[in-house]
């Protein structure tokens, strides 16, 4: 048996493991809103075995896909953003060395600060210096505010980002990279509060265990709203 999913087994996986959440309002990173989650946390939950399939086959995909890096790179470090990617990177980047033999691959993180920004440790920094170019690996891209974050914080261009599953119908232009390789495409609408009220006349509530629902709970409660509320303020929409 391959050590990797293919895109239908990881679409089972994630079917069969509850991994899609539905019946309720979510609030996601971006600051939109959705009626649908895909609970990455879930996926820890996953066998060590299923796991490491899930991110082997988005790495077999990328290179199917024809990833690939300029004749000048001779080492890539793969970056998995904190929290939910960090344990990404050292599975892809093993997986991706034994194709690219030529090219030696590294793996490292950021960091969150106590405003939830993205930044480099200190004593990672040597890594980034002796890198050519970057790979960022990601569970769930939404409007992709996590990887335009962390592309701002490198000091080169960003090759490529690879993830799970893309929500956000997100391309490489988009992002601001070079290539995009999602393993999954999942059409999950997502909308703009200020533009969609409409969505909290439902009898829906916030969730407020995942995603940031939590943080438009402690500024604007529970549904139904009156007509007054501004959701412009929202303070992940700033």
């Amino acid at each position: 048996m391959n050590n990797f999913y293919s895109q239908a087994e990881f679409s089972r996986i994630l079917a069969e493991n509850n991994i899609v959440v539905t019946g309720e309002i979510f609030v996601y990173k971006s600051g939109f809103i959705g009626e649908a989650y895909i609970d990455k946390e879930a996926l820890n939950l996953l066998g060590s075995d299923e796991f490491i399939s899930c991110l082997n086959g988005m790495a077999n995909q990328a290179i199917s896909s024809f990833l690939s890096f300029d004749d000048e790179v001779k080492n890539v470090l793969v970056i998995g953003p904190a929290n939910g990617a960090i344990s990404y990177a050292p599975i892809v980047s093993s997986y991706l060395q034994k194709y690219f033999r030529t090219i030696k691959f590294r793996h490292g993180r950021t960091q969150l600060d106590k405003n939830d920004k993205h930044y480099i440790a200190e004593k990672h920094k040597a890594l980034i210096d002796i890198s050519d170019t970057f790979i960022i690996v990601e569970d769930i891209v939404n409007q992709g505010t996590t990887i335009k974050e962390v592309s701002a914080i490198l000091p080169k261009q960003v090759n490529s980002v690879l993830c799970l599953v893309d929500r956000g119908n997100n391309s490489a232009e988009n992002l601001g990279i070079e290539q995009f390789f999602p393993f999954l495409r999942v059409n999950m609408d997502q909308y703009d509060p200020r533009k969609n009220a409409s969505l909290f006349e439902s009898e829906m509530k916030i969730n407020t265990t995942l995603g940031k629902g939590n943080i438009w709970v402690e500024q604007f409660g529970q549904p139904p709203y009156g007509d007054d509320v501004d959701f412009s303020t929202f303070s992940l929409l700033k």
